[in-house]
């Protein structure tokens, strides 16, 4: 009987160490900005075009992160990221990098200029 007692006293203690251990360190998050970084970091995004189609044919970002787009093209062409106004003047089996901050947040167009065919559409959701 000694013995179970104990048993469920050091499992209590061990619950409640746990749950204070959870609670402290949620305060500890909380007070140097828990989740929201104030710097998202980077990222990197590749396509290739050919003809009117891009693959990949989808672009994410968060808010504040630097982005880097590299595009390759089967011929010269322009393709422009709406939004942020970043114009890719591409030669042809040529990468063109640009890099820029995602500092709007909603979907962005990416499109062939001469034509206006729709790409894909860039979204940067909220940090």
């Amino acid at each position: 009987m000694a013995d179970a007692i104990r048993d469920r006293t050091r499992r209590r203690n061990l619950k409640a160490l746990i749950i204070g251990g959870i609670a402290a360190l949620t305060l500890g998050l909380a007070a140097c900005g828990g989740a929201t970084t104030t710097n998202p970091g980077s990222t990197n995004l590749t396509f290739k075009v050919t003809g009117d189609t891009i693959v990949p044919n989808t672009a994410s970002a968060v808010k504040g992160q630097q982005v880097t787009i590299t595009i390759t093209t089967d011929k010269d062409e322009e393709v422009h990221l709406h939004g942020y106004d970043v114009h890719f003047d591409c030669k042809v089996n040529t990468p063109l990098t640009k890099t820029f901050t995602a500092d709007k947040t909603g979907s962005f167009e990416m499109e062939l200029e001469a034509t206006t065919k729709h790409l894909l559409d860039f979204t940067v959701n909220p940090s």
